[in-house]
């Protein structure tokens, strides 16, 4: 029982890890000006993205859900990630509140929006 409750407990961490690495993947890889405005952040998402990359790699090979979630440290590894994408969300929604309260017209525009808007900014 305590093995099936250790698969419920990484598996919603896992899904929830999964669900910001898409978010901000398009974000932290696709947007020149991003890594520019947010070195730190780049990087910590560079090496949350490889960690990440490596594990769904790894995970076809372990179609028995028991034994993939009750791994040795898998389960701090993905609190560890989920943990780095939750500062890159924070830094990223505090870089988007910097250009609101530069122009207040950007509190009517989206977050996806505005992070369109800033990565063609230059153009």
């Amino acid at each position: 029982q305590r093995k099936l409750g250790m698969v419920d407990v990484t598996l919603n961490a896992w899904k929830e890890v999964q669900s910001k690495w898409s978010n901000l993947q398009s974000i932290f890889v696709g947007s020149a000006d991003i890594r520019v405005q947010l070195p730190e952040e780049s990087k910590r998402f560079e090496a949350t993205d490889a960690d990440w990359k490596d594990m769904m790699k790894d995970a076809p090979s372990m179609p028995n859900a028991l034994l993939a979630c009750n791994l040795e440290g898998r389960l701090e590894k993905i609190e560890s990630m989920l943990a780095s994408l939750e500062k890159c969300e924070k830094a990223l929604a505090d870089y988007l509140e910097t250009k609101r309260a530069a122009y207040p017209r950007f509190y009517f525009v989206a977050s996806a929006d505005l992070l369109d808007i800033l990565s063609k900014g230059s153009n």
